[in-house]
């Protein structure tokens, strides 16, 4: 029967993941890569649908491609990728994203609380060099920014009144 095949006469619904065509005794057949099924004993290849993290692009028989930077995509299905909220302020450290929790501040911006979507530039006397979801870092006493959202701490300058060479020790 298609969708199953046949181990010591008793015939096996495709586990998930594979399908089976045609009517035999051959083997079920795995998926292309980064698809799955989300049943046993599918019988077209057309029932495989992208994995989470991953999207058609396009037509229905393009192949599935990892969710871009910025976007995820929780589960499967042939759905398109998700942006992540807070427009350009957000983004994802790498491609194929499967939670909105993936989804990062960008350099010189935070969020204010765990459970805020929106991310707010560093303010003037802060830095924050990478996308994350970390806090601002203050530049040292005595030392600011000019402008808002910085993203390397160069950026700190010592105030007026004050000179020396300014650097901030990370570690």
């Amino acid at each position: 029967v298609a969708g199953e095949y046949e181990v010591e006469e008793v015939c096996y619904a495709c586990i998930r993941g594979t399908y089976k065509p045609a009517f035999g005794n051959a083997s079920c057949t795995t998926c292309p890569e980064n698809t799955f099924t989300e049943e046993d004993g599918k019988t077209q290849v057309d029932e495989c649908v992208c994995n989470a993290g991953f999207s058609k692009l396009g037509n229905a028989s393009a192949v599935c491609a990892q969710c871009a930077i910025a976007t995820y995509k929780p589960g499967l299905g042939n759905e398109e990728c998700t942006g992540c909220p807070d427009g350009d302020r957000h983004t994802t450290l790498a491609q194929g994203a499967i939670a909105q929790e993936e989804c990062v501040c960008e350099a010189g911006f935070f969020n204010e609380s765990v459970l805020s979507e929106e991310c707010t530039a560093c303010a003037v006397g802060t830095f924050k060099a990478e996308a994350s979801h970390a806090q601002c870092t203050a530049c040292a006493e005595n030392a600011t920014t000019l402008e808002e959202a910085q993203v390397v701490s160069l950026a700190c300058v010592c105030e007026a009144g004050f000179s020396g060479v300014y650097f901030v020790d990370l570690d």
